[in-house]
């Protein structure tokens, strides 16, 4: 008479309300008697997936090996215990270190070679199979929404009705909650109340979501959804492995998305003005503490994104004791492969100015960096080529379009369904005459050079008048917002420092008769090695130190270190 332990385990909430592990546990029960077997404890996981190994039963079993609590382990099914080969190579291996017993629905595992094979062969087809019924599950789920029906759940301002026999899910207007939803949206389209300070009336209000209070993060999942403005999208986001092998969730290109339509709490047109402000105010730089005059135009070249400024002190010991200075600095927040070290603004405003007096203010240096004409020789034709294959393609939408109209003139499409199909082809269209105009706008350009030139060298001009034009930070700052579009820089590697200016210059054409206002950008670059950088930085620090680096007593750097914490 062995000392038996029970695993059981079922994988959804479903089989977990229908009882399906009273079943597993009633059937080793009668397994364990007909073994002549004595019951010691059980281990049940209700509602927790086969592909992971961190569930509460299996962790207290695996546990209790050491204890000497059990001598054999009772499971109905392979899969039970794991749904992953090696998970369940792993499980096993422990079983047998500690001399544990195992009994798979009523079978001994762990006496024979063969019976060791055959549980490693059951373990990769259960891996198998769960492989397959993700595959089944998104098969279908895609199928659903392809026509038109919700496949989600519950939505704060939304009751959900699940799928019955008679109808498919649908999710209805809560007025109840629907009202706090407009409340977020209208409060924050005004402009003088953040999305802190609304979660922060939601609370007081007493309001919550689904399970939890009003955070401000949920303030911010509400204004960023667009299933309040009448359209649940699926398909949305997929995972990507990161260079540093780390796993992101991001977003799919938009014609991969898939909409439902939904009752709308609030209109189109009043979410996309909130879209506007949380776009402006993402790109809005918050630091005003420490603006700089190139705030908010600094970019990482590798990974993308904003850098941020921020000041630092340090200490220098003189004869009459420490003296403190501080020094201002962008950096890149990323982590990983992909981040870049900071940078001291003096160095990179230097380059910028540096690349502006040098290449800039000089019209036959700045033409030769026009994005726009580094491969003149086949521009043209390129363009002309791409403005023939859009044409085509309004063609054929218009051929579509033509089809879909008989189609349901002769009464063989529901009117919700043509209805659907007209407004994507006139996205498309929309999307296709934006292309086309916009190639149109740039073939002039080869046909006269001369414009070209006249518009660079007019811009050369104006540039280099505000240029002298700047005395203090406040008028810099005002010059590199109107001419710097955003400048990049690459400090990953030790022997030099990369710097990308980029900018933009007006050219006015007249296109099918019509006077039109094309950007022309540019891109200049520079390089600097570590140790020219390195010697830069060393002539400011001999300069005047009241500009960036002066000198400030202990008291005031106290003071401004406990303002920071």
């Amino acid at each position: 008479m062995k000392r038996a332990a029970i695993y059981a385990r079922v994988s959804s909430d479903m089989q977990k309300k229908e009882g399906t592990i009273q079943s597993q546990v009633a059937e080793l029960h009668r397994q364990i008697k007909a073994a002549g077997d004595v019951l010691a404890k059980e281990y049940v996981d209700e509602g927790h997936s086969g592909a992971t190994l961190d569930r509460p039963g299996m962790n207290e079993l695996r546990q209790d090996l050491k204890k000497g609590i059990y001598d054999v382990i009772y499971a109905l099914n392979i899969d039970r215990i794991s749904r992953d080969a090696m998970h369940l190579n792993i499980v096993i291996t422990e079983f047998l270190i500690y001399r544990k017993q195992v009994i798979i629905n009523g079978k001994d595992y762990m006496n024979s070679p063969e019976n060791k094979f055959e549980l490693t062969i059951l373990g990769a087809v259960a891996e198998l199979e769960r492989a397959k019924i993700m595959e089944r599950n998104q098969r279908g789920r895609m199928h659903k929404l392809q026509q038109g029906q919700l496949v989600g759940g519950k939505l704060f301002g939304y009751i959900y009705y699940p799928r019955t026999v008679e109808s498919s899910p649908k999710l209805e207007i809560d007025e109840v909650n629907a009202k706090f939803v407009r409340f977020i949206f209208e409060a924050y389209v005004r402009g003088n109340t953040s999305a802190t300070e609304i979660a922060r009336h939601l609370r007081e209000f007493g309001v919550k979501g689904e399970t939890i209070d009003m955070e401000v993060c949920r303030v911010r999942y509400i204004l960023n959804n667009p299933t309040y403005s009448g359209t649940r999208y699926f398909n949305r986001l997929t995972d990507r492995k990161n260079n540093d092998g780390k796993r992101a969730t991001i977003e799919r290109e938009r014609s991969e998305w898939i909409g439902v339509p939904v009752p709308a709490i609030v209109s189109k047109e009043l979410f996309e003005k909130v879209r506007e402000r949380l776009k402006y105010n993402r790109e809005c730089y918050r630091n005003a503490r420490g603006t700089q005059p190139l705030s908010n135009l600094i970019f990482c070249a590798k990974c993308k994104r904003r850098c941020p400024s921020f000041r630092k002190f340090y200490a220098v010991k003189r004869l009459k004791g420490e003296t403190y200075y501080k020094r201002h600095y962008f950096q890149c927040n990323t982590h990983g492969e992909n981040h870049n070290p900071q940078i001291d603004i003096r160095l990179l405003e230097s380059c910028v100015r540096e690349i502006l007096t040098e290449t800039v203010f000089k019209p036959t240096e700045l033409i030769k960096h026009l994005d726009f004409f580094k491969r003149k020789v086949t521009g043209s034709k390129k363009i002309e080529k791409q403005i023939i294959e859009v044409t085509q393609k309004m063609r054929d939408l218009e051929n579509q379009k033509g089809r879909i109209v008989d189609l349901y003139a002769g009464s063989g499409l529901e009117q919700e369904e043509y209805y659907k199909r007209m407004t994507r082809f006139n996205d498309q269209m929309d999307i296709l005459q934006t292309e086309k105009k916009s190639l149109l706008r740039q073939l002039p350009l080869f046909e006269d050079p001369k414009l070209v030139g006249r518009c660079v060298e007019a811009y050369c001009s104006k540039i280099q008048n505000q240029y002298e034009n700047c005395t203090d930070s406040t008028s810099w700052r005002e010059f590199y917002l109107e001419f710097v579009k955003r400048v990049e820089y690459d400090k990953s590697h030790a022997a030099a420092v990369h710097i990308s200016f980029h900018g933009s210059l007006p050219i006015n054409l007249v296109v099918e008769g019509v006077q039109e206002h094309v950007e022309v950008s540019f891109t200049i670059r520079q390089n600097l090695s570590a140790s020219e950088a390195a010697l830069r930085l060393r002539e400011f620090d001999f300069e005047d130190r009241s500009i960036l680096g002066s000198p400030i007593s202990k008291s005031t750097y106290l003071e401004v270190a406990k303002e920071i914490v």
